[in-house]
């Protein structure tokens, strides 16, 4: 048993050896494609992930994202709301756009907290579960 454990060992060894030579090679051939194309390639991602979905609900600010939740909520439950905690804005492009999330309560009970989110694509989905 043992002695089978050092031929495994010593096979897997070998094996990881041969292989750095190509894994030197494979690297060497990224880090020239990454030299060459690299920043291009990153540019253009980020201009992606930047971009706006185009005929959205609100632009893609936090600012906007919140005056839009805020009043949809209204128009569907009667009731004013507020921010009441966390919120966050996460873009997913131009073909999704933005979707944001926020932690809210109406004006006259604070206590009452939940979750909503919206995105551009959608109307009012909140709230989603009782935080507090």
């Amino acid at each position: 048993m043992v002695k089978q454990k050092r031929l495994f060992m010593i096979s897997l060894l070998l094996l990881m050896l041969t292989g750095c030579g190509m894994m030197d090679k494979a690297s060497d051939a990224l880090g020239n494609f990454s030299d060459e194309y690299g920043d291009d390639i990153m540019q253009a991602i980020d201009d992606l992930q930047n971009a706006e979905y185009q005929d959205g609900s609100f632009e893609n600010n936090l600012e906007s994202a919140r005056e839009y939740l805020l009043t949809q909520m209204q128009e569907k439950y009667g009731i004013e709301f507020s921010v009441a905690g966390r919120e966050d804005l996460k873009n997913y492009g131009p073909f999704h756009g933005a979707t944001y999330f926020c932690e809210v309560s109406p004006v006259d009970a604070p206590e009452q907290i939940a979750t909503a989110v919206v995105s551009p694509m959608t109307t009012i989905k909140g709230p989603l579960q009782k935080t507090c």
